[in-house]
Order: C-alpha cells, then structure tokens, then sequence
C-alpha cells in the first residue's frame, strides 16, 4: 500500500500531526494553510490521503474501523521510519473519517496523544465516550445544527475537550488555534512526566 502525502518536519518539531479527511488530492490545496500554521508553531505535519483511489471508489471511507486500523499503521510508520517514537502523535481530520479517529483515540491513548477534529457534518460517532485524549473540536458559526451536533460531540467526550469556531476546518486561521491549543496540552502533558 502507498499513500500519498507531504511530510514537513524539523529538528525543533515537538509533535507530530497526521492531517487528513480521507481522501481526495484537494485536501492538499485546502490543508496546506492549516499545515504551515503548525509548521510555523514548531509542530511536524503529514498532510496526506487516508485512503488510496481504489479504495474510496471501494466506499472504504464510510468504515470507522478501517479507517482506524489505517490511521493506526500510519502512525506506526511514522514511528518507524520517522524516529519519532517519543514524539506525540496528534491525529487532525475533518469529514467521514472522523468516526476512524474518534476510534483510534478510544482504542489507543497510547499512540495518540491529541485529536482534532471538525464537526462540519452530522457523523455518528458512537465510542465519543471512550475518548480519554485532549480534544478539539472545530466548527462553523455559520448553522445552528452544525453548532448543536459539535457541542454534542464536546459533551460526550471523557477526557479534556474544547469547542471552537473557525470559518473552514484547513484554513489558516483553524490551524492558528490548533497550534496554540496544542501549545497548551502539550506543556500540561509535560508537566504531568
């Protein structure tokens, strides 16, 4: 299996973030301005396709637990082939593959530290309560369902969360704000070794 992406890591990155929503090479167009605002905040980003062309015509981005195991031997070859195993994983997506990252959070607190995710769409996210990991959870101001459903996320979630408004989950002004909630986890997370 080959999946296509863009990594952008440093020396001084003190986490890394696995970027996607599932498919489709204009994630990279739209995610590029989330990425380099995490860039600039000294944060190693994988912008890439969950899930490769056959794949999603294979309807493959509608299965949470594909979409977790996907995610879990990404962030398995990220420490591999990266060295990044003390570094903190932290997952970023937005649209059907958010049930697979709310899965993998509850699953495996061990290899991911953070999630973001965007509650643009009414996806069901059935083990939201197993979720013990920091989240974010990024919405519109723009539909007051939207709104609802994200606070709905937000109140199921067990362990630290937040709800925040961004006009579109990859511009750069979402990755600004997940920057600088990361900022926050992470030093809490540090204090706490």
């Amino acid at each position: 299996m080959i999946l296509d992406g863009i990594l952008s890591a440093d020396d001084r990155a003190v986490a890394a973030v696995l970027v996607t929503n599932g498919f489709g090479h204009r994630l990279r167009m739209r995610g590029e301005r989330f990425a380099a605002e995490l860039n600039r905040a000294g944060l190693a980003t994988f912008l890439f396709d969950l899930l490769t062309p056959d794949e999603e015509r294979l309807n493959s981005r509608h299965d949470p637990q594909f979409q977790s195991e996907r995610l879990r031997d990404v962030i398995e070859w990220m420490h591999r082939g990266a060295g990044s195993r003390a570094m903190p994983i932290v997952v970023a997506a937005t649209g059907p593959v958010t049930a697979g990252v709310v899965r993998l959070a509850a699953a495996h607190p061990d290899l991911v530290q953070a999630i973001v995710i965007g509650a643009d769409r009414a996806v069901p996210l059935p083990v939201a309560g197993e979720v013990t990991v920091p989240a974010l959870v990024i919405t519109s101001d723009d539909d007051p369902l939207v709104r609802r459903h994200a606070e709905a996320i937000v109140s199921r979630l067990s362990g630290p969360k937040r709800l925040a408004i961004a006009e579109d989950f990859f511009s750069a002004a979402a990755g600004r704000l997940t920057a600088r909630w990361l900022d926050e986890v992470l030093a809490a997370a540090y204090e706490m070794v």
